[in-house]
């Protein structure tokens, strides 16, 4: 995780209350900004953090009265190409990533999709209902403080569910995950116009190799053809965008709306307005969500009795998963200057296309990303995974197959550069003291369930009173940080690794290899571990749920005791000895660990669930598991 150069400059904990209000160009740059909404935090040190629940976390939210000022507050300008990595609820000290608050997930299902909701605007007063006396707004500051001032013109839209629950989604996260998933695209959609910005995300021309972007006339499907830098996880939205028509006028209607705004006045900010780019259709829209559920609005009762609720709701914080319309043709997809073979291999005549491009590598633990400079384009990326999405269901683009390719020799690659020292979200230019070109970017992946699940059962268990408490245990260290299905999880890379950004291309440690060569080569994806601190009677321990591909069998869960001493040196070495083991024979391998640190004997879970190994796990297995360990 990236250090943020303008974030302020201190070991203050801060929390991310807002991301909005664009402006073009920032400073002396050619580049778009977005402004973050800062909080800070009462937190003397990371334990602090660790030691949040859902509830404690929602206290934390409401305007303080007793700061007139609002001097907890700080607003900081940053590239766009840096939203990505901006989440509201993410937590930083000074300008490091240090975790986020505790938050809840939920599944909504719109039946008409964006039809089914209504937009508002932060500052907008709404009816109010009878006996309420000041103003009515869909977020009041004693529900989720510092924002309505600075952040009054922001839209949302607000689904209503079954029950009464207003979900409340920013179109900045709208805008975040269905456009601007990585840097590439957020600085194409923020710099103009659909019709004229495509050509930076699509590849429109024909190549030498036969294929092009277009729609097959036998088949009907959607073929297309991704520029360099655009990551093959964008595929599916890329064809969207560009050949459905109403995702298209969505695409568009950013910059209309950025114009509207602006009124002429081209220093003038612009807030996010985009659309959720799926029409209605038979089924409903699937949307998988985290975020905070505010406390309620309750109003006085005529004749007295107990409190009204007027309203509840869910500020929604990040979309972790959305389903897929069934009204697309089958999407093939390619990129340019892809290193694939075709059909017909010919001997190459001149040099290499690209050869001078330095490949993309994982940035290491020391990268600051600036915002005073562009991102330079003769430079190689610093790519950092910011987050995960998923797709729910529809189906996987294929791979288009060449008609013909290029013969060249290995020689003329160049070699992967040296970590470099600072990074930058902003445009690439030409420009002689630009810096590398950060490439923020969310990994498009299969849903992961696991820990959901793993978290549903622990709360059954402690609205049952089986297990006193359970919360989430975070590294204090950002390059041991992952985000893995809406969870602050740790990576299993070694210190080397994190800090040279020299992951292995294989192994245990890496849950997806690294893939391709030259400019087409992606670095892969670090296992992770989901680390739950859980306190069942007396007993205080520490759960390792690991990641797993889809292509392994189960894998035992470790419980370790603590020993109350350091909680980050001991859950570290912990899972150090889970990747040393290579997740095989943990009940042996975490004993010693947990002995090393002073701990008793290691416990293993086998899962038992409910269906396959996909399903949900079985909560009476996991209780006298629990029972026994703390008995």
């Amino acid at each position: 995780m990236p250090i943020i150069e303008e974030f302020p400059k201190d070991d203050a904990y801060r929390l991310v209350k807002w991301v909005d209000k664009f402006t073009l160009p920032h400073l002396t740059t050619r580049s778009t900004s977005v402004t973050v909404r800062l909080q800070r935090l009462p937190f003397q040190r990371h334990s602090d953090l660790n030691r949040l629940t859902r509830e404690s976390a929602a206290a934390l939210l409401p305007l303080d009265r007793t700061d007139a000022g609002q001097a907890q507050y700080t607003s900081v300008a940053v590239h766009a190409g840096l939203l990505p990595h901006l989440a509201i609820g993410r937590v930083y000290q000074g300008q490091r990533l240090v975790g986020e608050l505790p938050t809840r997930q939920a599944t909504l299902a719109l039946a008409d999709a964006e039809l089914s909701c209504h937009e508002i605007k932060i500052g907008e007063e709404l009816p109010a209902p009878a006996g309420w006396t000041y103003p009515y707004k869909q977020l009041l500051s004693r529900e989720f403080g510092g924002i309505q001032t600075e952040f009054g013109a922001s839209r949302c839209l607000v689904f209503v569910d079954a029950s009464g629950i207003e979900y409340v989604i920013p179109r900045a996260l709208i805008f975040q995950r269905f456009y601007a998933i990585q840097r590439e695209l957020a600085n194409a959609f923020t710099s103009g116009p659909w019709a004229q910005t495509r050509h930076r995300i699509v590849y429109e021309g024909q190549l030498k190799s036969g294929l092009e972007t277009r729609i097959d006339p036998a088949t009907g499907a959607w073929h297309v053809i991704l520029q360099t830098h655009v990551d093959n996880d964008f595929a599916r939205l890329a064809a969207l965008l560009y050949f459905d028509d109403y995702a298209a006028a969505r695409a568009e209607s950013i910059y209309t709306g950025m114009l509207s705004d602006r009124r002429a006045n081209v220093h003038a900010p612009w807030f996010a307005s985009a659309q959720i780019p799926f029409r209605a259709e038979a089924k409903p829209l699937r949307l998988q969500v985290k975020g905070f559920m505010l406390p309620p609005r309750l109003g006085r009762r005529e004749g007295g009795g107990k409190p009204v609720v007027h309203k509840q709701s869910f500020l929604v914080t990040s979309i972790l998963g959305s389903s897929w319309p069934s009204y697309t043709p089958p999407i093939k997809a390619g990129r340019l200057n892809s290193g694939d073979k075709g059909k017909e291999q010919l001997p190459a005549q001149g040099d290499r296309p690209y050869a001078n491009h330095l490949r993309a590598r994982p940035a290491g633990s020391e990268l600051v990303t600036t915002s005073a400079t562009d991102a330079s384009a003769a430079q190689g990326d610093a790519v950092t995974l910011e987050d995960t999405f998923s797709w729910l269901d529809g189906e996987e683009p294929e791979k288009l197959t060449k008609d013909r390719s290029q013969l060249y020799s290995d020689s003329d690659l160049c070699p992967a550069p040296p970590p470099p020292d600072a990074a930058s979200g902003g445009e690439r230019t030409h420009q002689g003291d630009n810096a590398a070109p950060a490439h923020h970017k969310v990994l498009v992946r299969d849903p992961v369930n696991r820990f959901r699940y793993l978290l549903d059962a622990f709360e059954l268990l402690h609205s049952a009173g089986d297990l006193q408490r359970y919360t989430v245990f975070q590294p204090a260290i950002s390059s041991q940080l992952a985000q893995c299905g809406g969870l602050s999880c740790w990576n299993f890379l070694d210190d080397m690794a994190r800090r040279t950004g020299r992951w292995p291309s294989a192994g245990w440690r890496m849950l997806e290899r690294a893939r391709g060569v030259g400019t087409e080569r992606t670095p892969g994806k670090p296992r992770c571990v989901l680390v739950v601190r859980i306190e069942v009677g007396t007993q205080l321990g520490y759960w390792f749920e690991i990641e797993t591909r889809t292509t392994e069998g189960g894998v035992l869960s470790p419980l370790v005791a603590s020993t109350g001493t350091d909680e980050q040196v001991a859950v570290s070495h912990l899972v150090e000895s889970i990747a040393r083991a290579e997740g095989r024979n943990l009940r042996q391998a975490m004993t010693a660990a947990a002995y090393e640190i002073g701990s008793d004997a290691a416990h293993c879970y086998k899962h038992h669930y409910k269906g396959d190994h996909n399903s949900e796990i079985d909560p009476n297995s996991l209780r006298r598991f629990l029972m026994k360990w703390a008995g």
